[in-house]
């Protein structure tokens, strides 16, 4: 035998749902919430839908090809472990030759206030890498 899908009980010896009006019983709601599969009822279904979806994903993915991509700069992390900055020539320095690295921060960008959050090497390289304080990981 199959079974129903919905309740048994009389339609008038169940409240309405909130918010329906008082002929819109539990039971009656509920036979007409429930269709077989692939008829439709009043709605032109879900074809045209499917269209707009991809023609806006069409004209999406149009535009973002379209566009170029920024040019971003390479980063270059130079990290010296026991080394003072005023110890390099670019910082100063005129006894210490240390002409690769000036040609370097010539060329580059130098942050001469940077400060660690460690005094240790590997966990001030985890901070700067991750952006983490010490205690977030």
């Amino acid at each position: 035998m199959p079974r129903r899908r919905w309740s048994t009980i009389p339609a008038m010896s169940r409240p309405p749902r909130p918010g329906f009006p008082p002929w819109a019983t539990r039971t009656s709601l509920q036979r007409s919430e429930i269709r077989p599969l692939g008829r439709r009822i009043g709605s032109p279904g879900w074809k045209p839908w499917a269209g707009a979806l991809a023609a806006v994903a069409v004209c999406a993915g149009a535009l973002f090809a379209a566009a170029p991509a920024p040019q971003r700069g390479d980063v270059l992390l130079v990290t010296i472990d026991t080394l003072r900055a005023d110890s390099l020539g670019f910082a100063g320095n005129r006894r210490v030759q240390t002409p690769v690295l000036d040609r370097l921060a010539s060329q580059g960008r130098v942050f001469p206030n940077a400060h660690a959050h460690n005094v240790v090497t590997l966990p001030s390289h985890a901070n700067i890498l991750t952006g983490l304080y010490p205690y977030q990981h």
